[in-house]
């Protein structure tokens, strides 16, 4: 069994960068904005007035408290 050098191996070709125009740096930079696989972003509950709204309720007037 003989020990072949690294240079008596066909380096493979390169890969052909893809064109970087304004769509495609634009998909990169909002690909990056996103969270990464396995971290999720936290929702928190909606509140009352929210789930209301979503299910069709009329909205309900809150009333302040006078100001002194």
């Amino acid at each position: 069994m003989t020990i072949d050098s690294v240079a008596d191996h066909p380096k493979p070709p390169a890969p052909i960068p893809a064109p970087r125009g304004p769509s495609t740096r634009l998909a990169l930079a909002l690909r990056d904005l996103l969270p990464a696989r396995g971290q999720t972003l936290v929702r928190h509950a909606a509140p009352r007035k929210v789930r209301d709204a979503r299910r069709g309720r009329p909205p309900t007037r809150v009333k302040r408290p006078k100001r002194r």
